[in-house]
C-alpha cells in the first residue's frame, strides 16, 4: 500500500514522502485496514521492534489533525519523547515537547495540535487539571507493555484510564498476552512477528553460533574471550555491534578491554552508515577527533574518551546527560563501532545494530541474589539487530558458557513466549498517591470505585480485590489528614498539595510531620533522603563505620527519629544509608567539586545530577508543606536554591545575578564582592580580571542597572552602573 491511499491530505503525503514514507510496510498495512484511521476505534499494534509502530501512530495523529482535533502522544522517557517530537516536527504538525516541571498547570500547551510528554508527566498536568486533555481526540502509547513494570507501569494505566474517553492507539512490542491487554483496551489486535530486516537469533558456544531454527555458523575470529570474538566477527566486515551486560562496572570493563584490539583491526571494520577512513575525523580537518574535548570533564568522561578513540563506547546511568547523548550520536552516524550497555539501553533511543551480543542473562537483585532477566527484557535486547537499509539481517546472540547452557538459554530464551503483563497498580505505594489525586478537589466514592473498575487491574484480577486495597488506601489517607468525608471524599489543602506536587503521599506525610522541627542543612538533606521518593546509596562493604560516626557527630541535627542500633540492626543499617545519600548533597551545596564528589563516592556524573534533582524537587515540596501548614519556610526555599546551584549560604545572593556560578561566586567572594550591591559599586576592570571583560559588563547590567554605553565600548575600569 502506498502511503497515498492512507486518506491523508496532499500536504501530509508530500511531507511523509520527503521523510522515507513511501510505501506501507505488512504490518502497518493492517494496521490500515482495521479502519482505526477513521478514528473510532482503538487499535493494539504488538510487533516487533524497528517493524513500523511509530508510522502507525503518525498516520493516526495526522488524520485526527485533518479531522480538526488534537492528539497527546505519551512515552516512558524524556529522551524517546524528544525523539519522537523531533519526527512529528519533521513531518510539519504543530507538536510541543513537555517533560518538566511536575508543579506546572502549562494551559499554552492547548495552542499545540500535539503534545508529546511523559506518562508521569501526563498524570502531572492532570492532577493541576482534571479537563486538561478532555478536548483531545486520539491518545497515543508507545511501549504500553510497560503496563507491567513496577516503578512507571501504575502511572502508565492510570493516565490511560483518565484518558479513556479518546481513541487509543497502543504499540508494544510482542507479548503472550496482547489479546488480554486488547480486550481491556476494546481495542483491535494488530500482532506479528513481521519486521523489515530479518532477525535471526542463536546461542554462541564453543566456536559456533547455533540458531533457533537449528543452523550453525562458525565465528570467524577465534578470541578467548567469546564477547570479543563475537564482536570482532561483526565488525570485519563493516557492521556494527551492542553488547549487553549487567552491571555499570562491566559496561566500562569489557569497553576498555575491546578498546584495545578493535583499534589495531584496519577498517573493513568502519561500518557502511559512513565513509571508510582510518580514524574518526574531526568536521572539516585532516586530523582525528581528539575525544577528550569531546565528552564531560569527569573521571567517567576521561574513560569514555579513552574507549571512543578505539571505535568502542560504554553507555549506563551514571554518565554524565551529554556523554550518553554524544555516544548514541556517534553510534548512529557510525563513528563508534561497538556499544557495552546495560539493559536499560535497550527501552530507550532507538538504536539499531547489525549484531547484538546478549553476554549477561542474569542480574543481581539485592533481595534475591543472581535472577535471570525477564523473556520480555532479553527479546527487546535483541530485537535492536538489523539495521533498515543498511542490513539485509541482523542477529541477536546470547552468550553461553557450555553446551549445556546454551540448550537452557535456547529453550527459556529463544523459543519462550514472553511473560504476561500484568498490573501493578494493585501496590500500596501506587494506590495511595492514584487515590489521593482522584480527590483533588473531591469525588465521591462511587466515582473513584468506578474509575478504578476501568483499570487493567481490575479487568486481570476482579474489581473486588483492587477495591478493598482502595478502600484500605482510603482509610490511610483519611487517617493522616489528606482528605475527608465518607460519600463526598475531598481533599484537604494539605493533601491537595502534596497531589500537585507528585510526591508518595507518605512522603508528604513524613515532611509534615518534621515541619515545625529544627533548620539545620544535614538534618533537613536527611529527611529529604528519610522519604520513599529519595534514591539512597546502599553502603558497600565497610562503611557502616564511617556513616555510624558520621551519624554520631550530627545527631542532634536529625529532624527524623534515629532508629536504636541494638534494637533495630535492619532499620539503623537503613538509616546509615540515608546518611550516607545526605552526606554527598551535603558535599555539594558546600561546593566540593562535581568530580571530586563522584571519585570519592564511587559515583557517577548522572547519578549525582539525579540526586540532586530530586533532593531539588523533594525540598521545594517541603517549603510547600511548611507554607500550607504555617511553619516558617525562607530556610527552605534557601536551600533549595543551594541544592540546585550547588553553594553555600553566603554565596546565595551573589548566585542569584545572572551570569555567575559557584565557581565565579567564590572567586568574588573572596575578593570581598559579597553582594549584588558590591558588584554594582565594583569598577568593571575590577570585575573584568576575574571575569573577563565581556561578562563583567553583563553581569553589572544584571545585578541592577545598566552602564554608561560609552564607557562600556571603550572599556574604561572606572564605569559603574547608574
Amino acid at each position: 500500500m502506498d502511503i497515498g491511499e492512507c486518506g491523508l491530505s496532499e500536504a501530509f503525503v508530500r511531507e511523509f514522502r520527503m521523510a522515507g514514507y513511501d510505501v506501507l510496510y505488512p504490518t502497518q498495512e493492517e494496521a490500515v485496514r482495521t479502519g482505526y484511521l477513521e478514528g473510532t476505534a482503538n487499535l493494539l499494534a504488538a510487533v516487533p521492534t524497528a517493524s513500523g509502530k511509530s508510522l502507525i501512530a503518525y498516520l493516526a495523529i495526522a488524520r485526527t489533525l485533518m479531522r480538526g482535533r488534537r492528539a497527546v502522544y505519551v512515552v516512558p522517557l524524556k529522551a524517546l519523547a524528544e525523539e519522537k517530537y523531533a519526527d512529528l516536527c519533521s513531518l510539519g504538525m504543530h507538536a510541543v515537547l513537555s517533560i518538566g516541571d511536575y508543579d506546572a498547570e502549562e494551559p499554552w500547551l492547548r495552542r499545540y495540535d500535539v503534545v508529546v510528554t511523559t506518562s508521569e508527566k501526563c498524570d502531572s498536568l492532570l492532577r493541576h487539571e482534571q479537563h486538561f486533555f478532555d478536548d483531545v481526540a486520539l491518545v497515543v502509547v508507545d511501549e504500553v507493555h510497560l503496563l507491567d513494570a513496577p516503578g512507571r507501569g501504575p502511572t502508565l494505566e492510570v493516565v490511560m484510564a483518565k484518558l479513556s474517553h479518546a481513541q487509543v492507539v497502543a504499540l508494544s512490542a510482542t507479548v503472550s498476552n496482547a489479546g488480554e491487554v486488547a480486550a481491556w483496551l476494546k481495542a483491535r489486535l494488530v500482532l506479528s512477528d513481521w519486521r523489515p530486516v530479518p532477525l535471526k537469533k542463536g546461542v554462541y558456544w564453543g566456536e559456533d553460533i547455533v540458531f533457533e531454527d537449528g543452523s550453525s555458523r562458525p565465528v570467524s575470529v577465534q578470541r578467548a574471550d567469546p564477547t570479543e570474538a563475537l564482536v570482532a566477527d561483526s565488525v570485519a566486515d563493516g557492521g556494527q555491534a551492542l553488547v549487553f551486560v549487567n552491571s555499570r562496572r562491566s559496561t566500562q570493563s569489557v569497553a576498555r578491554k575491546l578498546a584495545p584490539y578493535l583499534s589495531r583491526r584496519s577498517v573493513a571494520s568502519r561500518p557502511s552508515t559512513s565513509t571508510p577512513s582510518q580514524a574518526v575525523l574531526a568536521p572539516g580537518s585532516s586530523l582525528p577527533v581528539d575525544w577528550t574535548k569531546e565528552v564531560s570533564d569527569t573521571a567517567l568522561g576521561e574513560e569514555l574518551a579513552s574507549c571512543l578513540s578505539g571505535g568502542v563506547a560504554f553507555h549506563h546511568a551514571g554518565l554524565a546527560r551529554e556523554d550518553r547523548a554524544l555516544v548514541e550520536r556517534r553510534f548512529r552516524n557510525g563513528d563508534i563501532r561497538v556499544i557495552v550497555a546495560t539493559p536499560t539501553l535497550a527501552a530507550g533511543v532507538n538504536l539499531p545494530a547489525r549484531r547484538v551480543i546478549v553476554r549477561d542473562w542474569r542480574r543481581y537483585d539485592a533481595n534475591l541474589g543472581n535472577r535471570p532477566i525477564p523473556v520480555l527484557e532479553v527479546q527487546q535486547m535483541m530485537g535492536r539487530a538489523g539495521r533498515p537499509k543498511y542490513d539485509s539481517a541482523g542477529e541477536s546472540v546470547l552468550v553461553a558458557k557450555s553446551e549445556d547452557e546454551g540448550e537452557r538459554l535456547m529453550d527459556e530464551y529463544l523459543r519462550a513466549d514472553t511473560e504476561r503483563v500484568t498490573s501493578k497498580l494493585a501496590s500500596d505505594d501506587a494506590l495511595r498517591s492514584h487515590v489521593l489525586a482522584l480527590c483533588v478537589p473531591h469525588a465521591t466514592l462511587g466515582e473513584v470505585t468506578s474509575f478504578f473498575e476501568r483499570t487493567l487491574c481490575s479487568h486481570q484480577f476482579g474489581a473486588d480485590e483492587v477495591l478493598s486495597r482502595v478502600a484500605s488506601v482510603i482509610g490511610y489517607l483519611r487517617r493522616e489528614g489528606l482528605i475527608s468525608g465518607d460519600d463526598e471524599l475531598v481533599a484537604t489543602p494539605l493533601g491537595r498539595r502534596i497531589a500537585q506536587l507528585y510526591i508518595d503521599p507518605h512522603s508528604g506525610v513524613i515532611l509534615a510531620g518534621l515541619a515545625g522541627a529544627g533548620r539545620d542543612p544535614f538534618g533537613v538533606l536527611h529527611a529529604l533522603c528519610h522519604t520513599p521518593d529519595m534514591p539512597r546509596l546502599y553502603l558497600r562493604r565497610g562503611e557502616a563505620e564511617t556513616y555510624d560516626l558520621v551519624a554520631h557527630e550530627r545527631h542532634d541535627a536529625f529532624l527524623a527519629e534515629v532508629p536504636d542500633p541494638w534494637y533495630e540492626p535492619d532499620d539503623y543499617a537503613f538509616f546509615l544509608s540515608e546518611v550516607k545519600t545526605a552526606s554527598i548533597l551535603h558535599d555539594w551545596i558546600c561546593e566540593r567539586p562535581e568530580r571530586e564528589i563522584c571519585d570519592f563516592y564511587d559515583i557517577g556524573p548522572g547519578d549525582l545530577h539525579r540526586l540532586r534533582e530530586t533532593a531539588q524537587w523533594l525540598g521545594f515540596a517541603f517549603r510547600e508543606i511548611a507554607r500550607v501548614k504555617g511553619e516558617p519556610w525562607g530556610e527552605l526555599d534557601s536551600l533549595t536554591f543551594r541544592l540546585t546551584h550547588g553553594v553555600g549560604a553566603e554565596l546565595v545572593e551573589l548566585v542569584r545575578i545572572r551570569g555567575i556560578g559557584r565557581v565565579r561566586a567564590r572567586s568574588l567572594y573572596a575578593l570581598g564582592i559579597k553582594s549584588p550591591e558590591d558588584v554594582r559599586k565594583a569598577p568593571l576592570e575590577r570585575l573584568a580580571r576575574i571575569l573577563g571583560q565581556k561578562t563583567a559588563v553583563a553581569v553589572k547590567e544584571a545585578a541592577g542597572g545598566s552602564m554608561w554605553e560609552r564607557d562600556v565600548k571603550r572599556g574604561n575600569g572606572n564605569a559603574t552602573l547608574d
